[in-house]
């Protein structure tokens, strides 16, 4: 069990990705902001302040500056929510990797079913052992194990406790062995079990292959010689014990809500897979009678990859291959989540993208994971999920928003630095732009309840929404630069076609990351589009640009921004096909 006692950081690609940005922002913004420093100066010599106020402006553009700020408040916010769901995250970032969890294992106990196990049955195999023998057998037996877990509470319910017999010696249960052991003080040894470990009868074993398919767990007791080193010999069956599990009301529909995400649900189990499969199929889970017997998966990672297959319950596993399963189904490109609660299930709640624990379960089980649910229900996983997919959506539109200023301002400080050109943008210019178009959007946006995911990776979703804009400003800009050389502009000129068509391409990505349109962000593109406006009409010369009712700025930059409109649509189709191309071409060579 060393293992269980080093966690797992939750992965996360959407921290790995911003991160990236950051540091490859941090390397080049120094080198670039000479180079457009050097630039500035050089085309105007004289004009030490302008240069520098120009060269300014290009090093904030490149900044995502209130990005990471936007990202830790939406975890912090979505830490807070999950609380009020009962849901206690103990690593923020494990709330992207349930959101983007796409196979979801879970064990039969605590779980599908309330763990509250009954016994319904007793089956009394050898005529050498009356109903009345097995109760005061048991009675002792029962209450004599050191190690208590939900089953031996369900005997010691059952069975009136007596103090017939005492303890010589124990073989505590072990999830290797499947049964535990037991020898009274007169010599006796009784060992209680799976009976599929105990006996090879094909008539008791077709017996317990009858109760299973009524969903119930069978323990088998028999009498053993004599116990060594942990090991029976000669048994001799005594009894079957069938014991019952309540389904949870709520499992089915918590399946159901699975399903229409398109997670894949596992169940891990160590009872009988003819058992927990049952129990499923009565639960509401679909594919449930493809099961499987752990005792015949392999022992090696690779190995086990090959066949997982279609199957959707496995029985009889052991701790170390609920790990191995975990791994197999990681290695083959899945995101996966464990839900559990005994210390059976510490290794594979440690190793998943997200381990769940429930709170009435083992401390060792809660100390792995990355979320406890502290009502210890299941169906709370459907809330948690979806406040986990509006946190990652949010943060995904978010970083779009800043992504774009940052991918058009660094392309054009090292197109206006290297060919030593007059930088259109002023500080001014761009702070409005990240204050209406950005910053307020920004933190409007993180208030929305959207639970939409999408299927490509983080960074990847982030940037096919950004460069379309990102590129069409710097078309336009460079657009307007040949206009200012064609037809002889000033420079106020060029800087206020420039800063106009960058603003409105800016609110395009506002627009385009808001889809599908609602009351709230109807709300939140009208009203960023009226302050700018009122800001531009008001105040023109603060932004150092002729207002926006000269003749000349309306019909040039109404006209661009047409332009705009459709550039963006042909690079975003463009960038579409290749997309789809390349997915084309990984396919067809596998």
């Amino acid at each position: 069990m060393n293992q269980a006692k080093h966690k797992n950081l939750a992965s996360s690609e959407m921290r790995d990705s911003i991160e990236k940005i950051i540091k490859v922002m941090s390397i080049i913004i120094v080198p670039v902001g000479l180079l457009l420093f050097r630039a500035q100066y050089k085309a105007m010599p004289n004009d030490f302040n302008t240069a520098l106020v120009k060269t300014v402006g290009g090093v904030i553009g490149m900044i995502p500056e209130g990005l990471v700020l936007l990202t830790s408040l939406s975890f912090v916010l979505g830490v807070g929510r999950l609380a009020k769901k009962k849901a206690l995250v103990q690593q923020m970032e494990s709330i992207e990797a349930l959101s983007r969890v796409d196979v979801l294992c879970l064990d039969k106990t605590g779980t599908i079913t309330t763990g509250e196990l009954k016994v319904k049955h007793i089956v009394p195999i050898s005529d050498q052992y009356t109903r009345e023998m097995i109760c005061d057998i048991m009675g002792s037996f029962a209450f004599l194990v050191d190690d208590i877990n939900p089953t031996q509470k369900a005997l010691m319910n059952y069975f009136t406790k007596n103090d017939k017999y005492h303890k010589k010696s124990e073989v505590p249960f072990s999830s290797e062995r499947k049964y535990r052991a037991i020898t009274f003080d007169d010599d006796r040894s009784f060992v209680l079990g799976a009976p599929e470990f105990l006996t090879d009868n094909k008539e008791i074993l077709d017996q317990v292959s009858g109760y299973s398919e009524f969903g119930l767990r069978v323990l088998l007791l028999g009498e053993a010689d004599y116990l060594e080193e942990g090991h029976y010999h000669s048994l001799t069956p005594v009894c079957l014990i069938a014991i019952s599990d309540i389904i949870k009301e709520d499992a089915h529909d918590t399946f159901d809500y699975f399903k229409s995400q398109g997670v894949s649900i596992k169940v891990l189990s160590g009872d009988n897979p003819l058992t927990v499969s049952r129990v499923c199929t009565l639960a509401g889970l679909d594919n449930a009678n493809n099961y499987m017997d752990a005792s015949t998966l392999p022992d090696t990672v690779e190995e086990m990859k090959q066949v997982l297959g279609e199957t959707c319950v496995f029985g009889r596993v052991k701790p170390e291959q609920k790990q191995l399963i975990i791994k197999a189904f990681q290695e083959n490109g899945h995101v996966v989540g464990m839900v559990g609660d005994g210390v059976n299930d510490v290794l594979a709640i440690k190793d998943a993208d997200c381990g769940i624990a429930m709170a009435n379960g083992a401390d060792a089980a809660k100390q792995a994971a990355h979320i406890v649910l502290l009502d210890s229900n299941f169906s709370s996983m459907k809330e948690i999920v979806n406040e986990g997919r509006v946190i990652i959506a949010n943060i995904e539109k978010v970083s779009s928003l800043y992504l774009t200023k940052t991918i058009y301002s660094t392309i054009l400080s090292l197109i206006f630095g290297f060919f030593c050109l007059t930088y259109p943008f002023t500080p001014f210019q761009l702070s409005l732009v990240s204050g209406m178009a950005i910053g307020l959007p920004s933190f409007i946006i993180t208030l929305e309840h959207d639970t939409t995911m999408n299927s490509k990776g983080f960074l990847t979703h982030v940037i096919h929404t950004a460069l379309p804009c990102a590129l069409s400003v710097v078309v336009l800009v460079l657009f307007n630069f040949l206009l200012k050389w064609m037809f002889f502009l000033n420079a106020k000129y060029f800087s206020t076609y420039s800063f106009l068509v960058t603003i409105f391409i800016s609110f395009i990505v506002l627009f385009k990351v808001s889809k599908p349109l609602n009351f709230l962000r109807k709300f939140n593109i009208g009203l960023n589009v009226l302050l700018t406006i009122g800001c531009l009409y008001a105040i023109p010369t603060y932004f150092y640009m002729y207002p926006i009712t000269d003749l000349r700025v309306i019909i040039v930059v109404a006209f661009e921004c047409v332009v705009a409109y459709y550039l963006v649509a042909l690079i975003t189709k463009a960038l579409d096909n290749i997309t789809e191309y390349r997915r084309w071409k990984r396919e067809k060579h596998g």
